[in-house]
C-alpha cells in the first residue's frame, strides 16, 4: 500500500504486489549496519502496537522525503542522512520484535547512537563526553544514564576502543618499521607515555612487544 516499507533479504527469492502503477524506492543496507538484528520474514509495516506503528510511520516519512529530495541534497549531508535512516531502522526492528515500546527501548537506541558516535570520532584527540553530548543534543548526565549496565564507563569505553585499534594496527604494521607513537596519535592519543601505560595495563605487554611478536616468523 502507499507509504508502506519492508525490509527483506535479497539473497532469498521475493516479489512485490501492488495496486496499479506505483513508485518504489530501494535502499540497500549493509548487513553489518544492523548489528545482529534479525531481518523479519513478514511485512515489516505490520506493527504490533499503535506506538510501534507511529515509529514505523516516522521511518516511512523519512524514506519518502529522501526519495523526493535526494537529488537536491548536498553531498556532504550523506553521512548524517544515512545515520538518521539507520538509527530509525534499528529502532523499528528492536521495537517491532516486542509489543512493549517504552523508555528502555529508546535508551537502547540512544546507547547504540552513542557507541556509533564514539567510533566515528575515535581518532579525534578532542573526543570527550562534552563533544558527544553536543553531537547527540542531550546532557552528559543522560549519556551516563543510557550507558548504565555496561562493563565500563563511557570514558573507559573510548580508551578501550582506541587501544583495540592500536593493537590491531601494531600487529598489521609488524616488519614495516611503523612508528608506534604515530599509530597512537592516529587513534586519538596525545601522549606516548600515557598510551604505553594504558596499553600495558590493557594487554599486559608493551606496544613494541606486540609489534615484535607479530613479526616473528612461524616455523615451517
Amino acid at each position: 500500500m502507499p507509504g508502506d516499507w519492508s525490509l527483506y533479504d535479497p539473497r532469498v527469492p521475493y516479489s512485490f504486489t501492488g495496486l496499479g502503477l506505483s513508485r518504489l524506492l530501494v535502499v540497500q543496507v549493509p548487513r553489518e549496519e544492523l548489528h545482529g538484528l534479525q531481518v523479519p520474514d513478514l511485512h515489516t509495516c505490520e506493527a504490533p502496537t499503535p506506538a510501534v506503528a507511529g515509529l514505523y510511520g516516522v521511518l516511512a516519512g523519512v524514506l519518502k522525503s529522501l526519495a523526493d529530495q535526494l537529488t537536491t541534497l548536498p553531498s556532504a549531508s550523506g553521512g548524517a542522512v544515512s545515520e538518521a535512516v539507520l538509527t530509525l531502522l534499528r529502532s523499528a526492528l528492536m521495537n517491532g520484535a516486542s509489543a512493549d515500546f517504552g523508555r528502555q527501548q529508546l535508551t537502547d537506541v540512544m546507547k547504540e547512537r552513542l557507541k556509533q558516535s564514539i567510533l566515528r570520532h575515535l581518532g579525534n584527540p578532542d573526543l570527550d563526553l562534552d563533544m558527544l553530548a553536543r553531537e547527540l543534543r542531550c546532557s552528559k548526565r543522560y549519556l551516563h544514564r543510557v550507558f548504565e549496565g555496561e562493563e565500563c564507563s563511557i570514558e573507559r569505553y573510548i580508551w578501550n576502543a582506541r587501544l583495540e585499534r592500536c593493537h590491531a594496527a601494531l600487529r598489521a604494521s609488524a616488519g614495516r618499521g611503523a612508528n608506534i607513537s604515530s599509530i597512537a596519535f592516529e587513534w586519538g592519543f596525545s601522549s606516548s607515555a600515557h598510551f604505553s601505560r594504558l596499553f600495558r595495563g590493557r594487554f599486559g605487554v608493551s606496544p613494541s612487544e606486540v609489534q615484535n611478536q607479530a613479526h616473528i616468523p612461524r616455523p615451517s
